[in-house]
């Protein structure tokens, strides 16, 4: 992967800034893998296919504009457009290896970053919109991961953040994201049931998931936390709580209605959906007075939330996941050289 890119700071008007930047990029990968079986011990590996190979090279300049205004001295405005792009990839999760192509984003921000009451709040905020391109995705096909390129999607967001320092040791922090709409725009064809009871056709069956909402984008995320520390003469003693918000949200693209071979009846089975979740998180830790030494104890997910940090439905199996950390604590012991 190489890269190269330039960027620069112009004064149009009084306390105006307008930002230019580019960036070239050039990826190029190279594929080789064969499948081996593995006898019982003392017997020589076996090579049971040719050996597959594959290569591919993209490039892309992505540009950068922003124009800024500082309206007072704690109060910026800005707006920007930028473009973004992500190099294709092999999937070697199967034999011979697929791939997805690379994917593009145009992203269209307006914002306000502010200060106030002597920097002792500090609010940000802003409205986005983005535009993707050949959206990279992966689903599970008779227990086997396919890349795609899944067509168009386009997210609409607003989000911002708060800082507050009631006292010199005192910290809270706000923050919240908020994603009405999340949508594949263009999403044909997409991963659906290969086996019975819903295809249609058999094994081969081609839906569209256009219009459907993109996999793993709640609506909305919302993260609280604080913490306080108090200095002592045998070191500093501080505790710290957070509380994470996520939404529900798919795994899965909605496919539509498909037909029963049995019944000629059409059914929608629906997406796999994750539940919205809560998370609590705590500590307290002790850091000795130069810093070098601290004790920290700790807790995750005090509540025992059962949620999940990936889902997918397979074509033969149904839904699978992978469970997220259960309750856990601890004790750390850190020392700085």
């Amino acid at each position: 992967s190489y890269a190269a890119f330039a960027q620069a700071t112009y004064e149009v008007f009084a306390d105006t800034n307008l930002t230019l930047g580019i960036r070239y990029s050039k990826d190029e990968q190279d594929y080789e893998g064969h499948t081996q079986q593995y006898p019982a011990s003392g017997t020589p590996t076996v090579i049971v296919s040719p050996t597959a190979t594959d290569d591919f090279e993209s490039d892309k300049s992505t540009y950068r504009v922003v124009l800024d205004h500082q309206f007072s001295p704690d109060v910026m405005g800005y707006i920007s457009y930028n473009t973004g792009y992500k190099t294709g990839f092999f999937n070697i999760a199967g034999f011979p290896a697929d791939s997805a192509g690379p994917e593009h984003l145009d992203a269209y921000e307006v914002g306000l970053k502010s200060e106030f009451l002597d920097n002792r709040l500090r609010l940000n905020m802003a409205a986005y919109y983005y535009d993707y391109q050949e959206v990279q995705a992966l689903y599970l096909l008779n227990g086997l991961a396919v890349a795609i390129n899944a067509g168009s999607a386009e997210v609409k967001g607003f989000e911002a953040e708060a800082t507050a320092v009631p006292l010199d040791d005192w910290n809270i922090r706000l923050g919240f994201n908020w994603m009405p709409d999340a949508d594949y725009d263009e999403y044909t064809p997409c991963p659906g049931p290969q086996n019975p009871p819903y295809v249609f056709p058999p094994g081969s069956a081609v839906y569209d998931c256009s219009g459907s909402r993109m996999i793993n984008a709640p609506e909305w995320d919302v993260s609280l936390g604080t913490d306080y520390t108090i200095p002592t003469s045998v070191g500093n003693f501080n505790v710290s709580v957070a509380y994470k918000y996520t939404s529900d949200f798919p795994w899965d693209a909605d496919f539509g209605d498909v037909r029963s071979p049995f019944t000629g009846d059409y059914y929608n089975t629906g997406v796999y959906e994750e539940p919205s979740r809560h998370l609590f998180n705590a500590q307290a830790k002790w850091t000795s007075l130069n810093e070098i030494a601290s004790v920290a104890v700790w807790g995750r997910n005090l509540t025992d939330e059962e949620y999940q940090v990936y889902g997918t439905q397979t074509s033969s199996s149904g839904e699978i996941g992978m469970p997220g950390e259960p309750r856990t604590y601890g004790v750390t012991l850190g020392y700085h050289f």
